[in-house]
């Protein structure tokens, strides 16, 4: 009971669809659940605020660089750096895109929704493109086929080679990028979580789980203000 109520307080009350969902309620969105979440860490100071505007006072005036110091996993804050190896076997940089609006994907080899979603992603990726936004969609797998591994080089290559990713990074990630406090991370407990970072490098939203609905109104919004 306490673990569905502190997601329900992480997600946004539209149905969402995840990996192997617990029971579904119309009012509660199904996400997997990961089994090693201490329910004692208090997750739910790690909310974001889903649906909620993340930079209202931000403007052409913004930052033209990296020039804070803090970062957290809510909606609002400066999003975390993070470096991984990419499908290219180059180092790929998070804040080396400042001034591109970004969906950051973390997903996981094993779970279903995420490699349903893999599929559809360079088209994503060429549509955006083609529409002249300055935009990626960058998906960090975390795990490989195996709970809790970090994938392998192999497996990233056939993630790309499956789902015919080519402009669209793929990154052989790890869970450092977890903090389910949000202090210095992203609180990732269920695959996949999108997080969208506008161009300030600002999280502008994030849900856990997939409702493509919700996440490409949001989308087109931060790419509509970010090109104004």
């Amino acid at each position: 009971m306490l673990r569905n109520l502190l997601i329900g307080l992480f997600l946004s009350s539209t149905l969402i669809m995840s990996c192997n969902p617990p029971k579904e309620t119309p009012s509660q969105p199904t996400v997997e659940v990961e089994p090693d979440v201490d329910e004692s860490t208090g997750i739910a100071g790690s909310d974001l605020d889903i649906g909620d505007s993340a930079n209202d006072d931000d403007s052409a005036d913004g930052p033209s660089s990296i020039d804070w110091t803090d970062c957290g996993g809510n909606v609002g804050d400066k999003a975390c750096d993070f470096t991984f190896v990419d499908q290219n076997g180059d180092a790929w940089n998070l804040y080396d895109h400042y001034g591109t609006v970004m969906i950051i994907d973390f997903s996981t080899i094993w779970c279903g929704v995420c490699r349903t979603i893999a599929g559809d992603v360079q088209m994503h990726q060429d549509t955006f493109t083609a529409q002249g936004y300055d935009f990626l969609w960058v998906t960090v797998l975390v795990d490989g086929s195996t709970w809790g591994a970090s994938p392998t080089q192999l497996e990233i290559n056939d993630w790309v080679s499956t789902y015919g990713m080519t402009t669209s990074p793929v990154l052989l990630g790890d869970r450092s990028v977890i903090d389910t406090t949000a202090a210095d991370g992203y609180p990732v407990t269920g695959w996949p979580t999108i997080v969208i970072i506008d161009e300030t490098m600002t999280i502008a939203h994030g849900i856990n789980g997939w409702n493509e609905t919700t996440v490409f109104n949001w989308l087109e919004t931060v790419l509509q203000n970010a090109s104004q």
